[in-house]
């Protein structure tokens, strides 16, 4: 008789929210559920249920009530890895709805789709929080760069381009210990070109329509 599934045992029929993480020695979930983020924590969900990360967004949106400052605690503290955790958990349903779109099988139209949420919600809490984990500035540039690929453009090209600069700038200087800081800074320098190509061709468009004129 063999071992019955961790699954078929604890999560049939229940609701069940995952927030430490579980037992790496029995996978057996993996084959019949996923995890889907719930502030802190995760919630395990059927497979075959369909994600709608416009509904996701919208149940998981007011789930955060942190009110520490994020790097008010001493470095040795454990306050400061709570904390951390707990700041970390405001950028979970983005990176998770982020990861959907690099790597699910679906249509070109919701795989731009995905990264629109990602990053309208990255945007969202970027600018909302003005100190925060220095990764948020790296995952958001990241963000903006994917959708400068998107066609039909569903954001401003100049802006993304601004800011995804702007972040990746952000994040080597306050990530020193970046073992990609070469390769970012090689990136960074590409979108300057594409910024400065993109502005000039603005340009040159503007005073071609005032000679018409």
């Amino acid at each position: 008789m063999g071992r019955p599934h961790l699954t078929s045992i604890t999560f049939s029929n229940k609701e069940t929210f995952v927030c430490i993480g579980l037992h790496e020695g029995d996978p057996t979930w993996k084959k019949s559920h996923s995890l889907w983020p719930w502030g802190s924590c995760e919630k395990l969900v059927p497979s075959e249920t369909p994600f709608d990360p416009r509904e996701w967004i919208e149940r998981t949106r007011n789930l955060y009530n942190w009110s520490e400052e994020y790097g008010r605690f001493d470095s040795s503290s454990w306050e400061l890895v709570a904390n951390e955790e707990m700041w970390q958990a405001r950028m979970k349903t983005a990176f998770f709805i982020f990861d959907l779109a690099e790597t699910a099988r679906v249509s070109t139209d919701v795989k731009a789709q995905l990264y629109t949420y990602s990053y309208k919600l990255y945007r969202e809490i970027v600018s909302t929080h003005k100190v925060h984990p220095v990764n948020w500035h790296k995952n958001y540039a990241i963000a903006c760069e994917r959708m400068l690929h998107l066609q039909p453009e569903r954001e401003d090209p100049e802006l993304l381009l601004s800011e995804a600069i702007k972040h990746f700038l952000l994040y080597t200087e306050k990530a020193a210990d970046e073992p990609q800081q070469g390769s970012i800074l090689q990136a960074v320098k590409h979108l300057k070109k594409e910024l400065q190509g993109l502005r000039q061709m603005k340009k040159g468009g503007e005073t071609f329509q005032q000679s018409t004129k």
